[in-house]
């Protein structure tokens, strides 16, 4: 029997350095049963977690006076759902730079979770946040390195759960879906209540969304009509000299 995860995968342009915010994502694992057990800075992640150490260390000085570009916490647990993460924020990037905060986050299927859980916990993660954009899917149904680099920028596909935020619905010309749901200061929107709905492997279907909701989003169709919205990473980087 294949062994299957959730993936859910979030993008920010918002500022996650602050000590605060990683103290928020911990709880908010924690109040719905994933309680973080080992966490380190790299693999293997062997150190035991310990929720009062300083473990979202912001970006800072290095020894040699290099500033760090970003900072990564990688962790991961047993009891219940077995689950793993890594957060990876940006700060003080080189002025011009387009590089994301991101969070990803795998959750065993087995025992099997509830859709109400794993939407629920997904929508909590897409306030926390400050999404630009975001899924949840059966981790075999996505494919990241088969997109050229020059793509990545853009939406990476349609998903079981899908998050859209206000950067991308300030766009006059992004479509939203029938049945979207609001969360936060954005949107969700899937294709069925169920993550085994057999629409997700459909292609025609997804790519039929992807046109109402515009295909350049999604970098697909020519080239000339690829879209992104006015993504704005200066909190992200240095100011320019």
């Amino acid at each position: 029997m294949a062994y299957h995860r959730f993936l859910l995968e979030f993008r920010s342009l918002a500022d996650w350095s602050a000590p605060s915010t990683g103290f928020a994502l911990v709880d908010l694992l924690e109040s719905r049963g994933l309680r973080i057990e080992r966490a380190d800075d790299h693999e293997p992640i062997r150190k035991i977690f310990n929720p009062s150490s300083s473990f979202w260390v912001p970006p800072g000085s290095a020894g040699s006076g290099m500033e760090y570009a970003s900072s990564l916490f990688l962790f991961r647990g047993g009891k219940g759902l077995k689950f793993s993460g890594m957060a990876v924020w940006r700060k003080n990037l080189p002025p011009g730079t387009t590089v994301f905060s991101s969070l990803h986050i795998w959750i065993s299927r087995t025992p099997r979770p509830t859709p109400d859980f794993v939407t629920e916990l997904a929508d909590a993660l897409f306030v926390w946040a400050d999404a630009t954009s975001g899924f949840v899917t059966d981790e075999a149904l996505d494919k990241p390195l088969s997109r050229p680099p020059e793509q990545r920028k853009y939406l990476s596909g349609l998903y079981w759960l899908n998050y859209f935020g206000p950067t991308y619905l300030s766009e006059p010309d992004f479509m939203l879906l029938p049945g979207s749901t609001p969360v936060g200061r954005g949107i969700r929107w899937s294709p069925g209540g169920d993550y085994d709905d057999p629409r997700l492997k459909d292609d025609a279907y997804l790519s039929a969304r992807k046109l109402e909701i515009g295909a350049g989003w999604f970098a697909e169709g020519s080239q000339a009509s690829w879209r992104l919205p006015k993504l704005d990473f200066s909190s992200l980087c240095r100011p320019e000299i």
